[in-house]
């Protein structure tokens, strides 16, 4: 039925004067997002795109997959141009030829058609620039820190354009998600002439100011920039107080040793560059356990987690969510009682702070009890396999451990 205009406009009035509460179980109220920024919420890089085997500097797909799945989620890359100017990533070109042909192979620039039939080490994937910037646009929670170097003005900019042309060929948003670093007031003033990129870096260690902190402090006022990083051996207490001031954070790289990253968080550094220490293992570097860097493979697969897995006396414990989650188990947990029950090819029941545990009824004995760390519940993962029937290695050189079900079939 249609209201009569008086009492139409009747109502628009009453509902206008109406207090927001009155609605609010009925209409959704939208709220601004919380401004932040990415160094808000990370605060560990991947080093050429993180370690792989044993290697360093491959800025190889492979290499960015497997630490994708470690947990990290900001990425360096080393950038160069090839003889037809075009972006390739590497290291250095002696570096890249060691790689890629052998050691002790010594070689200049090549073009990108050559660069881009190479393999490393006989078996990884060289990256185009249209590659990388695919996989930022496919991983929406990824960022991408460049490091081209090269501090001349030009051919900065050179780099910066191919890299802002291919960024807006596939997704100009993904801009936002591109973390520049600049080496000097020249690159900063060039980087603002190809465009304004949202996220700098200013990095010292080529930059002809890094001794002087005064310099340093007028470039990132001028620019406004929200982070610097430096070497190791760059940090001193008159950058740091200089960064303090300025509220700006400070990276340090590249830090590979858990000792080293509390070293540097005792004088103030927040943030590292790294080839392989785990995220979650920098979060707790000051943690008797869980500095390891034990990485957790589950059916051939890196897993991250909050906590990381960690050996104590011997015993290898890891998350008991994790089970779960990438293996055909199924978990219950009662409350009252402490009681964990996994149920797969057998029935394992467990208590928390207890050695006592059942396997299809029958007791029998842990060498250390299930107990609760950080919040998490961990498990010893040797006994668990034996009781479930899963298979369980250790590569102690890599420092991994490997867990398959007994009817998972290998990807290789």
């Amino acid at each position: 039925m249609k209201l009569p205009k008086p009492l139409l406009i009747l109502s628009f009035v009453l509902f206008t004067l109406l207090p927001i509460s009155s609605f609010a179980s009925t209409f959704y109220i939208p709220q601004l997002e919380e401004s932040f920024y990415w160094e808000d919420e990370h605060q560990v890089i991947a080093h050429a795109l993180g370690r792989i085997d044993g290697i360093n500097y491959t800025n190889c797909l492979e290499a960015f997959k497997q630490n994708y799945e470690k947990g990290f989620r900001v990425f360096e890359v080393d950038m160069a141009l090839s003889t037809d100017d075009q972006l390739v990533f590497l290291h250095d070109w002696n570096t890249f030829w060691g790689l890629t042909i052998g050691k002790g192979i010594l070689g200049g620039a090549t073009s990108f058609e050559r660069y881009n039939a190479q393999q490393i080490q006989g078996k990884y994937t060289t990256l185009s620039v249209f590659d990388l910037l695919t996989l930022l646009k496919n991983h929406s929670d990824m960022y991408l820190v460049t490091d081209t170097k090269t501090i001349e003005p030009e051919l900065f900019k050179l780099q910066m354009r191919r890299l802002l042309e291919a960024a807006q060929q596939i997704d100009s948003t993904i801009i936002d998600r591109l973390i520049i670093q600049v080496y000097d007031e020249a690159t900063a003033t060039a980087l603002e002439e190809v465009y304004p990129f949202k996220n700098v870096i200013y990095t010292l260690y080529t930059s002809p100011d890094r001794y002087d902190a005064q310099k340093v402090k007028a470039t990132l006022l001028k620019h406004n920039y929200r982070v610097l990083t430096m070497p190791s051996s760059l940090v001193n207490d008159a950058l740091l107080k200089m960064a303090q001031e300025c509220n700006v954070k400070v990276f340090t790289h590249t830090v590979n040793t858990t000792d080293e990253v509390v070293k540097q968080q005792a004088k103030g550094i927040y943030g590292f560059y790294t080839d392989w220490l785990m995220p979650s293992t920098i979060t707790y570097a000051n943690h008797p356990l869980l500095s390891q860097n034990v990485s957790l493979r589950i059916n051939d697969h890196f897993v991250s987690t909050p906590v990381p897995a960690y050996i104590s006396e011997g015993t290898t414990f890891i998350p008991l969510h994790l089970i779960p989650e990438h293996l055909d188990i199924i978990l219950y947990y009662e409350p009252q009682t402490k009681k964990i029950t996994l149920k797969g090819e057998h029935v394992l029941e467990l208590t928390l702070d207890s050695t006592l545990a059942y396997v299809d009824g029958f007791p029998t004995t842990l060498t250390l009890a299930p107990f609760i760390l950080e919040g998490t519940t961990m498990v010893p993962i040797r006994f668990i396999a034996e009781a479930l029937n899963l298979q369980v290695d250790w590569d102690e050189a890599q420092k991994v451990i490997s867990i398959r079900s007994a009817t998972y079939i290998p990807l290789f």
